[in-house]
């Protein structure tokens, strides 16, 4: 008796070379479920409205659990597009009522040729074959300890919450990477300062319907068990052993683990597919490309370059070592990996070649920003229209520039940049730069609301000073947190060249040489900094 025959078929023989790669893809999918070859027939039609018939025929037949057919629809210069979809789709579900049987149609909808065969195989080679490489993966992305380097930006938020590149959140890097290389169940583990990022997460992802398909997002916070009352999770790897419960709710057999905050760009589906043909028990993806700025973790004994914190772990052999063999491990890099390879698991490394950084401090995330103004391979992360960088839609105006002088810069949406001279800087959302005002190589994260009906008002905020850089002010090598209030003839410039400062009660730091202004400080008129 078979345990499932599946029936695939094509629209028109003209598609055979589009739909043909999508069977092959269709047909790994079901052996890497167990669904065995002598389980599976294959049938071709001529056309699309011999789809229908043939499905029922076949369902009535009592020999099939269930007939799947698949076709390719290109519009071209057909004027009949939308009606060859809607009836095969509905003769199909008819044919599925009358045979008893579960008839699905899966069809591939395309403008042209060239698009067509670039969906069922072309540059990216076999999308079939990819969502079969991805099907039994779930992407772990872990939040941060509660110590950081990067303070005071994440005095109230995790590390991947801090604004980024005008438009975007850290954690949107790794989030897009995972939606670029066909990851659909994703979760993130947060730990510590966890709203902000919780929010962005849930309002940014998990309605991507059109995007992630009927897979989904979710965020994972912190919790007091009964058994462990006493404590909360106490590292990455802490975290993931206690939402094990969890995370095997659904079928996988791979868990790739990411951290939140990293720059880079990566198709996770290469380093997967080098994971399965070494036989690894883990594989940990290494870099030779990073500027050493952030907080970098050099391998020893396992290939070369340095560690990116990127894990796979199979998925039995993740548990065994977090329940049996290191019960109390807290990290992964430092506890779970050395620990896997003394007991003689086969750890891999797989090099990743393109840009990477750990912006683990202020001088990595200040640097980090510096090369996205720059026309390197930094930058081309959020220019590279195959690969897009996801994130939430804010609905908001265009940038409003009035007689200013812009250079080597990145502007968000929804700014104000009047009669002001910018140069390569980050000017985030709602930022607004008045008329005098010189902004040079500086990050301005921008505001998150709009002050220009409560100006009309008079009110004007704390010292009458509104959300921006004031007139004739200067800010050179800063980073200027979200809705900072910067006077009236303030120089942001470091005057005396000071490396080290803790000044919160006057609202900025200095790290590195790189002044910090404090998310929502005032900074008077006339101040010197």
């Amino acid at each position: 008796m078979h345990g499932c025959c599946f029936h695939f078929q094509v629209v028109a023989r003209f598609n055979e070379i589009v739909t043909r790669k999508l069977l092959e893809g269709a047909l790994d999918t079901f052996k890497r479920y167990l669904v065995k070859d002598q389980d599976i027939d294959v049938v071709w039609v001529p056309g699309s409205f011999e789809i229908p018939p043939v499905a029922q025929k076949l369902g009535k037949s009592g020999n099939y659990h269930a007939v799947l057919c698949i076709g390719a629809v290109v519009r071209g210069d057909t004027t009949h597009y939308d009606a060859v979809s809607n009836s095969a789709a509905s003769g199909i579900l008819s044919a599925g009522l009358n045979s008893g049987v579960p008839c699905v149609f899966g069809v591939l909808t395309c403008e042209d040729m060239d698009q067509a065969l670039n969906r069922a195989g072309g540059k990216s080679g076999n999308k079939g074959a990819e969502a079969a490489l991805t099907a039994g993966v779930s992407a772990i992305v872990l939040g941060d300890s509660i110590e950081s380097q990067l303070y005071p930006l994440t005095k109230r938020r995790t590390k991947g919450a801090i604004p980024f590149a005008a438009n975007y959140r850290l954690i949107d890097v790794v989030f897009s990477n995972c939606i670029n290389s066909n990851l659909r169940r994703i979760y993130v583990l947060t730990q510590f300062n966890s709203t902000s990022l919780s929010s962005h997460v849930s309002r940014a992802y998990s309605t991507m319907a059109s995007v992630l398909g009927e897979e989904y997002v979710e965020v994972l916070s912190p919790y007091q068990s009964a058994k462990d009352f006493h404590s909360w999770f106490q590292g990455n790897a802490d975290a993931v052993r206690q939402w094990l419960w969890v995370l095997e709710e659904h079928p996988v057999k791979e868990f790739l683990i990411l951290p939140g905050h990293h720059l880079y760009q990566m198709d996770y589906r290469r380093l997967l597919q080098a994971h399965r043909n070494n036989n690894a028990h883990i594989t940990m993806a290494t870099s030779a490309n990073s500027t050493q700025v952030g907080n970098s973790k050099q391998i020893n004994g396992k290939g070369q370059g340095e560690s990116m914190g990127i894990y796979v772990f199979d998925k039995d052999l993740m548990r065994k070592l977090l329940l049996d063999y290191f019960p109390k491990a807290n990290d992964f890099s430092s506890e779970v990996i050395p620990g896997a390879i003394s007991l003689g698991m086969k750890v891999e490394t797989y090099m990743h070649d393109g840009y990477w950084e750990d912006i683990g401090n202020i001088e990595a995330f200040y640097q980090a920003n510096m090369e996205i103004t720059k026309k390197t391979r930094a930058g081309s992360i959020f220019c590279n229209g195959e690969t897009p960088v996801y994130t939430l839609l804010k609905y908001l105006p265009p940038s409003r520039i009035s007689c200013a002088q812009i250079s080597d810069s990145i502007v968000g949406d929804g700014c104000i940049l009047k009669d002001c001279k910018i140069h390569g800087s980050i000017i985030g959302m709602r930022s607004r730069v008045e008329n005098g005002a010189v902004v040079e190589d500086s990050v301005l994260m921008g505001a998150d609301v709009f002050e220009i009906d409560d100006e009309k008002r008079g009110i004007m905020g704390k010292h009458g000073i509104p959300i921006g850089i004031g007139r004739e002010s200067h800010v050179r090598k800063a980073i200027v947190d979200k809705n900072a209030r910067i006077g009236k003839n303030v120089k942001i410039i470091n005057v005396d060249n000071v490396q080290e400062a803790d000044r919160e009660a006057y609202g900025y730091f200095i790290s590195g040489g790189i002044i910090v202004i404090m998310r929502g400080a005032v900074i008077p008129d006339k101040s010197i900094i």
